[in-house]
């Protein structure tokens, strides 16, 4: 634990994803030219809502969408490059507050309402929500692990996670969750995750943003 604190296993993490970040696309572009402020420092103001096009918008989409109009494949969404250029962006806010404010049109009104739906749904064959996990049950154990309030989660992400030995993402982190409870995995970046994002943002609006962090 002692090495841990004294040298973060995401360290590696951060140092590649500043090379990524401002290695050139095939365009000539970088991500940089691509990201709404240029990306540095506005990991902690993620998700936002794009009243325009209806939906919830995700650090990792909007990378990913960077690099497509550059000529540039995707990356996977939940692993490798893109989880080292995030955690490069996280750590370029961390000390920041996370800002995720309370809805402020229909648009982001509905999918708040889809989140906060999703966050207590139940599902799978344990018939279990997030809500009975990690609202009414934390600090119980499951699986000989603590159940951890969901309160200010998005702040931690992307994380190195033990079990992975690797970083990972936030809904990597809700397919673990949805197959716990037998539950089949929703696609990382689909509309359901990135609504129930938003609905945790709003949730920890204000908290201290320490991402990248670590998850045992």
């Amino acid at each position: 634990v002692e090495q841990h604190l004294e040298f973060p296993p995401y360290e590696f993490a951060v140092d590649e994803g500043k090379v990524l970040f401002d290695k050139a696309l095939p365009d000539g572009s970088r991500l940089a030219d691509c990201l709404p402020d240029g990306g540095l420092m506005t990991a902690h103001t993620y998700p936002r809502i794009d009243a325009a096009r209806g939906e919830v918008l995700t650090l990792p989409l909007l990378i990913n969408e960077c690099r497509q109009r550059a000529g540039a494949p995707a990356w996977d969404p939940d692993r490798g490059p893109l989880m080292a250029v995030l955690s490069f962006l996280a750590d370029t806010s961390r000390g920041e507050r996370l800002a995720v404010p309370l809805p402020a049109d229909e648009v982001a009104l509905a999918l708040y309402a889809r989140g906060r739906q999703l966050f207590h749904a139940k599902r799978g064959l344990r018939n279990f929500s997030c809500f009975d996990c990690h609202v009414t049950a934390v600090g119980r154990r499951l699986r000989e692990q603590p159940l951890m309030p969901v309160l200010g989660a998005l702040t931690h992400y992307p994380v190195y996670g033990l079990r992975w030995g690797a970083m990972g993402s936030l809904h990597a982190r809700l397919a673990g969750c949805f197959e716990q409870v037998g539950a089949a995995a929703l696609e990382p970046q689909s509309p359901e995750y990135r609504a129930l994002e938003y609905f945790l943002g709003v949730m920890g609006d204000g908290l201290p943003f320490i991402a990248p962090g670590l998850h045992r």
